[in-house]
């Protein structure tokens, strides 16, 4: 584990800072790359995610980001990549694999006319977590959950009036590390944005998916499997989103909120409806020197169907917050402090816990 973290920060230290433009003759006009690099170290309570055996540890960090960009000349188009990582190893805790987290996007796009764009790409996501899954503090358990996502989508942008607005479609399957969990998403989404004023802006998401899964049974009211059949779910939501800009003396900020309405349809039975509303508020600042950043986000989930033990249904509440504070040191480097409070609140059995986290680092850009 130590042998690999120092071979990519080594790597890293070697390319991080890679920023150029360059006119390449008849393949590019314009091309841009930047990579970035940060390790640290920190503390987590609750690792686990559990409500009747938590366990704290340290951990070290590290994240990895990339990304470049260019133009075709006399093409109207354009590509780009990006990919970023999160690795967090725990050192007091047994038997437990490192949290990762990757994303990687590629897309493509076309200028069609004066005003519209049509893009295509693909997203890949891989994710490692453990949790968990005692139920009974003396018989402790731990669940790994492994899983990656590769998704297709088609993107269509343009003008109407004042507005802007995208329609996009996308498919991706989700594999797990168990195969009868995995399932295939198909999604159309709806973006509208609107300036209210030079510095202000108001975006209006819509989005619509079914989930079908490959090997998972259906439910009946009650929750029993319904042999031969095949699960599936349906979900739409609403997001309407608020962002300002500002500037204070040498500062430039920005703050916003957003507000989202979701459900979740279980054509069987319905024994997975689930209705949630998440509101969220951001805010950042940034100088030469100073970059700060304040996150808080409350979601509620109400549950239609299932039913817990006392006879009601099943609920949950989750407040998130989030600090970041970064310092540049100097131009390659800069020093930040990340503090991280999850606050899950459920009427069900095992569901309801506390985790937060603090981390120092440098990064090398």
């Amino acid at each position: 584990m130590k042998s690999t973290v120092l071979c990519s920060l080594f790597l890293s230290a070697f390319l991080v800072g890679y920023s150029e433009e360059v006119a390449s003759g008849d393949l590019w006009n314009e091309s841009k790359m930047e990579l970035s690099a940060s390790f640290g170290a920190g503390y987590k309570q609750n690792v686990l995610y559990s409500e009747i055996a938590p366990k704290d540890s340290k951990f070290s960090y590290l994240n990895l980001d990339g990304y470049a960009k260019g133009e075709l000349v006399g093409l109207g188009a354009a590509w780009s990549l990006m990919a970023s990582g999160d690795l967090r190893h725990f050192t007091d805790v047994d038997n437990v694999p490192d949290e990762t987290f990757i994303i990687a996007l590629g897309k493509f796009s076309k200028s069609v006319g004066l005003f519209s764009e049509l893009t295509a790409g693909t997203r890949y996501l891989y994710i490692s977590q453990a949790f968990d899954a005692s139920f009974d503090i003396l018989d402790e358990r731990t669940a790994i959950l492994r899983a990656q996502e590769p998704e297709l989508f088609l993107e269509w942008s343009s003008l109407l009036w004042e507005f802007e607005y995208a329609f996009s479609a996308s498919s991706a399957r989700m594999y797990f590390k168990d195969g009868r969990s995995d399932f295939e998403t198909d999604s159309l989404e709806f973006e509208l944005n609107y300036e209210l004023s030079e510095k202000s802006l108001i975006t209006l998401t819509i989005e619509g998916s079914d989930r079908a899964y490959t090997d998972l049974e259906a439910r009946s009211a009650v929750g029993r499997p319904i042999i031969g059949s095949s699960r599936e779910m349906e979900m739409l939501s609403a997001e309407l989103e608020w962002e300002r800009s500002f500037n204070l003396a040498n500062w430039a900020g920005d703050y916003g909120m957003e507000i989202e309405f979701s459900e979740r349809r279980d054509p069987a039975f319905g024994y997975y409806n689930r209705d949630r509303t998440k509101v969220g508020l951001e805010w950042a600042l940034k100088s030469h020197t100073w970059s700060l950043g304040l996150d808080i986000g409350f979601s509620e989930s109400d549950y239609l169907v299932q039913i817990v033990e006392d006879g009601d249904l099943r609920r949950s509440d989750s407040w998130i917050y989030s600090l970041q504070i970064e310092r540049r040191l100097n131009e390659a480097w800069s020093a930040f402090l990340n503090l991280d409070l999850e606050i899950e609140d459920s009427n069900e059995t095992f569901f309801s816990y506390d985790s937060n986290s603090i981390l120092f680092g440098i990064k090398l850009r």
